[in-house]
């Protein structure tokens, strides 16, 4: 049996120096009813749990906000969304552009269950791939790893304000984008849940 480490990681695993870890932390989740951020799960808050999956992975880690950061969370490594952009392509825009590593990981602070495992997969997947992202019944393009070198792509199709992120990722080359499906994260004896968001304060995902 491979043994874990205290974050949960396989200790053959390496942190990574070369991909900069992406924390989306958004607005005040005000279809959540709360800051969602601040909601506990299992005693750790969904921010607590988030920065913890991503540090276990990568050496550096940043938190992208979309303006004002609460006073419990000015202590942690801090950037701003785009606000020439909308919604998740702000954040990581913004990311790409500061970033000084080849790649960022980026995960939400909504998937309490997901693994340092999970993302140590999309994170280590071969470097011809300028896009790596799980898919379930869906695309999950908030978790995935993104090259630095997509910033000027992403934000101008970001600044069309017609199209999400799903198709931006489905507009990049074939060649360039690699999408994990169910049955790659089954074959790793990963259960789908770990994609699964908390949306729903009092119930979990």
């Amino acid at each position: 049996m491979t043994q874990k480490n205290q974050n949960g990681l396989d200790a053959k695993m390496i942190v990574l120096n070369d991909v900069t870890g992406v924390l989306i932390c958004g607005g005040q989740s005000k279809r959540f009813g709360t800051d969602k951020r601040f909601y506990k799960f299992k005693g750790e808050t969904l921010f607590e749990i988030s920065f913890r999956l991503l540090k276990s992975v990568c050496k550096d880690v940043i938190c992208v906000f979309r303006n004002d950061v609460p006073q419990e969370l000015r202590s942690y490594p801090i950037l701003f969304d785009d606000l020439a952009l909308e919604g998740p392509m702000a954040a990581m825009c913004a990311a790409l552009n500061h970033i000084q590593t080849k790649y960022m990981l980026c995960l939400p602070c909504d998937m309490p269950q997901m693994t340092p495992q999970c993302l140590n997969f999309i994170a280590t997947q071969p470097h011809d791939f300028s896009v790596v992202v799980p898919k379930t019944h869906q695309l999950h393009p908030l978790v995935g790893r993104y090259s630095k070198d997509l910033y000027f792509e992403l934000k101008s199709f970001g600044l069309q304000k017609s199209y999400g992120l799903s198709q931006f990722i489905l507009s990049t080359s074939s060649g360039k984008r690699k999408i994990l499906e169910a049955s790659f994260w089954k074959a790793q004896g990963i259960s789908l849940s770990v994609f699964e968001n908390f949306n729903v304060p009092g119930i979990s995902p």
